[in-house]
């Protein structure tokens, strides 16, 4: 692990107090972070709503997850892009956890993480960019054909 990365991880670690988060916010973070991995792929999707919600969208400018402040209710379908993920938790819970929630794994691949260094080598960004696009190319070719 680089100076950079044990840096970011002490940020997170101050801001992610495990004092001041009960085990409802743990639950939301792990929820969160479980549904942030699965984001792997550029493209539209999408989702229905089992539980009242919220959506949180991934900023690369400013590598953070912001929270719509709208609940969306239970059954209700939403149109999501790959920067969006849709969590069963109020606004006020993720607003009190989302520093505690991973990056968003797209992200490393975006021409701000390069910018700032976040990544060794721009091959990779451009590596990890491509292969995003495959995923949603491929995603795309087979819902035509079903």
């Amino acid at each position: 692990m680089d100076d950079k990365e044990s840096e970011r991880l002490r940020e997170i670690a101050e801001r992610c107090d495990p004092g001041v988060l009960t085990d409802s916010d743990a639950v939301a973070i792990a929820t969160a972070d479980e549904m942030v991995k699965g984001r792997t792929y550029y493209g539209m999707r999408a989702e229905r709503a089992s539980k009242p919600s919220v959506i949180l969208t991934w900023s690369n400018g400013s590598r953070q997850w912001l929270v719509s402040p709208n609940r969306i209710e239970p059954e209700t379908e939403m149109s999501l892009d790959a920067n969006q993920i849709l969590v069963p938790f109020s606004s006020v819970r993720m607003d009190r956890v989302l520093p505690c929630v991973i990056d968003h794994p797209l992200y490393f691949g975006s021409l701000e993480a390069w910018a700032r260094d976040d990544i060794v080598e721009q091959k990779t960004a451009i590596l990890v960019w491509a292969k995003g696009q495959i995923g949603r190319m491929e995603r795309e070719k087979w819902e035509e054909g079903k």
